[in-house]
C-alpha cells in the first residue's frame, strides 16, 4: 500500500517526480498528450500568475471549466499556493441566482472560467464587480492574458506547506433539500483514499483510465484522476460522454479501467455494444457509482458486455468512497462491502440505536475520508454528526444483510413513500418496471390521492419501437405480482426522466413534473 502523504500538491509533486517522462494525460478530443513532469510544470505556472493575481493559502478559487487540459492547471494550480479550490457545476450555467450564492458563501476571491460561458461571466460582473474574473481563453473582461501569463511564468514554485487536516477544496451539494452547502475537503480525504485504490482494485502503472465524467463532481476525481496519479497510470480525458466514442477509445488506448454511473450504461446498451469483444478486450472492470445501479441493469449489461461492473456507493462527504464489491463477485443489486479506511452502519433514525441485519434505517460512515464540515454551516454540520462519535448520517436509507453485503433503500422522502399506510420503495418500483419489454428508463414517484393520500405513477421512456400504452404496463404489473399499493395508479409516458449532472435520477423534480401533468 502506497505511504499516507501530507496534501494533494505533495501527492501531485512527487508522483510528477517519480514517472516525470511517462505519458500522464491524454486528450481524447484533440490527441494531445502530457508527460508527469509537463503536467506538473503546467500547475507551477498557474499557480505563480495565481500568485501575482494575489492568491494565497486559505483563498477560494472558483471554477466554471469543462473537461480539458486546462482544467488541471488552474484546479492544482490553487491547490498548489495552499488555497482552496471550489469548482462550480456546469448545470448551472443558466442558474445565476445560484451561482452568485456559491460565489458569495464560499468567499471566493477570483473565478477561472472559459469564453463558451461569456455570457455568465458578464452576468456575474454586474452584480459581483468586485471579483475578478480570469478566462483561459479569451481576453474580453480578463483580468488578464491567461495563456500568455502562463507562458512567461516560471515552471516552478516553492512548497507551501499544508497539513492534511487543512482544506483544499469545497464543493456544493445538489441542494435538494434547501440551499446548497459546501461541503469542506481536507487532504487527508485523498491521501487515505488513494492509499486504498492500489489495494482494493489492484491498478498500478500499467493502467489506463477512460476519464467521461465532469471534474466538477468528486467522482471523476477520486474514481479516475487520483488513481492514475499515484500509480503512474494514464488517463484519457473526454470532454464529456459518448456512447459513439466510448468503446473505439477504449480500443485506442487500451483503457483498462473506466469509472460511471448508471445511466451511461443505459446508453452504452441503447446504442448496443459491439458484437466483437476483442474491440475492448484490454478493459478489465468498469466501476459504477453516484447513482443506484438495479440488479436488473447490472446483470444485463454485465451478460450482454462480459465486462466486470464493480457497482459502489459514495458521497461527496466521504471522498467518493465509502463501499464497493469485487467486480469479479457482483451481487446483482447490492451496494457493496465497506472499504479498508471507512465503517458503516445502520441505526434507527431517531434513537441511532444499531439495528440488526435486514432491518432498514439510517446509514452511517466514520473513518479519515470523512469530511469534517459545511462551510459557514454550523447547525448543518451539527445535523450530520447529531449521533456523535465521528459518525457522519448520510441522510441515505440502507440495511445490512448478514453476509456483511449493504442494500441502498431510498433517501428520505425522495426515494420512498407511503401508499393506504403501507411503505413503498420508488427504486425497487422502477427496478422492477424496468423488466417490462419496451422501457428504456423508468422512474416510479409518488402523486396525491384524495383518497390514499398518495398513489404510484410511473414515469416511463419507452423504446423508439416499443407500443406501450397504459393498459400494457397495468397488466403486466399485475402479472408480475405487484402489491396493491406498489400498482402504479397512472401511467405518464415522458421523453426523458430527469437527471442532475452526475446522471443521478431528479425524483423530486419528475414527482412534481407529474403532478402538474395529471392535473393532481
Amino acid at each position: 500500500m502506497p505511504r499516507p502523504i501530507p496534501s494533494v500538491d505533495r501527492l501531485v509533486r512527487e508522483s510528477c517526480a517519480q514517472f516525470s517522462s511517462r505519458p500522464f494525460l491524454h486528450d481524447a478530443e484533440d490527441g494531445r498528450c502530457f508527460t508527469f513532469g509537463e503536467f506538473d510544470e503546467q500547475i507551477s505556472r498557474a499557480a505563480n500568475v495565481l500568485r501575482e493575481l494575489g492568491i494565497g493559502k486559505g483563498d477560494v478559487v472558483s471554477l466554471f471549466l469543462r473537461n480539458s487540459p486546462e482544467f488541471f492547471p488552474c484546479w492544482l494550480g490553487a491547490i498548489r499556493l495552499g488555497a482552496i479550490s471550489n469548482p462550480i457545476n456546469l448545470g448551472l450555467e443558466h442558474n445565476l441566482e445560484r451561482v452568485l450564492y456559491m460565489l458569495r458563501q464560499s468567499g471566493s476571491r477570483l473565478l477561472i472560467i472559459e469564453a463558451a460561458f461569456a455570457q455568465l461571466a458578464a452576468e456575474v460582473h454586474a452584480t459581483l464587480p468586485e471579483l475578478p474574473i480570469v478566462f483561459i481563453d479569451a481576453l474580453d473582461g480578463s483580468a488578464l492574458d491567461w495563456q500568455a501569463a502562463l507562458t512567461k511564468a516560471s515552471p516552478t514554485i516553492p512548497v507551501v506547506e499544508t497539513g492534511p487536516d487543512e482544506p483544499f477544496q469545497m464543493i456544493f451539494t445538489s441542494g435538494t433539500t434547501g440551499l446548497p452547502k459546501a461541503v469542506v475537503q481536507h487532504h487527508a480525504m485523498v491521501a487515505d483514499g488513494f492509499a486504498l485504490v492500489e489495494d482494493h482494485f489492484g491498478l498500478g502503472g500499467d493502467d489506463v483510465c477512460q476519464c467521461v465524467l465532469p471534474f466538477f463532481h468528486v467522482n471523476a476525481q477520486y474514481t479516475s484522476f487520483f488513481p492514475m496519479l499515484g500509480t503512474g497510470g494514464q488517463l484519457v480525458l473526454f470532454e464529456k460522454f459518448s456512447a459513439s466514442r466510448f468503446f473505439p477509445t477504449v480500443r485506442k488506448y487500451g483503457v483498462t479501467y473506466i469509472s460511471v454511473v448508471p445511466s451511461l450504461l443505459t446508453r452504452l446498451l441503447s446504442a448496443g455494444l459491439p458484437e466483437d469483444r476483442s474491440l475492448y478486450a484490454s478493459l478489465k472492470f468498469i466501476v459504477c457509482g453516484a447513482a443506484p445501479l438495479t440488479a436488473q441493469l447490472h446483470r444485463e449489461f454485465v451478460e450482454k458486455s462480459g465486462i466486470p461492473v464493480a457497482n459502489g456507493w459514495g458521497m461527496t462527504e466521504t471522498g467518493c468512497w465509502g463501499c464497493h464489491m469485487d467486480p469479479a463477485k457482483p451481487v446483482w443489486g447490492a451496494m457493496g462491502k465497506p472499504l479498508a479506511i471507512n465503517e458503516m452502519k445502520i441505526v434507527d433514525s431517531d434513537t441511532g440505536r444499531p439495528l440488526p441485519t435486514n432491518h432498514t434505517g439510517s446509514l452511517l460512515v466514520r473513518g479519515p475520508n470523512v469530511f469534517r464540515e459545511y462551510f459557514q454551516a454550523p447547525e448543518a454540520t451539527h445535523k450530520a454528526f447529531r449521533f456523535g462519535g465521528g459518525w457522519f448520517d448520510t441522510g441515505d436509507d440502507a440495511l445490512v444483510d448478514k453476509n456483511g453485503m449493504f442494500w441502498f433503500v431510498g433517501r428520505g422522502s425522495v426515494d420512498t413513500g407511503k401508499v393506504d399506510g403501507e411503505f413503498v420503495n420508488f427504486l425497487s418500483l422502477d427496478s422492477r418496471l424496468w423488466e417490462l419489454p419496451g422501457v428504456s428508463e423508468v422512474c416510479c414517484v409518488g402523486v396525491p390521492d384524495p383518497i390514499r393520500g398518495q398513489v404510484v405513477c410511473a414515469c416511463i421512456v419507452k423504446e423508439p419501437s416499443a407500443t406501450l400504452d397504459d393498459a400494457a404496463v397495468l397488466a403486466w404489473a399485475t402479472e408480475a405480482g405487484l402489491a396493491y399499493y406498489e400498482m402504479p395508479r397512472h401511467v405518464l409516458f415522458v421523453q426523458e426522466i430527469p437527471k442532475g449532472d452526475t446522471g443521478k435520477i431528479q425524483r423530486r423534480v419528475m414527482t412534481e413534473q407529474a403532478t402538474a401533468a395529471l392535473g393532481l
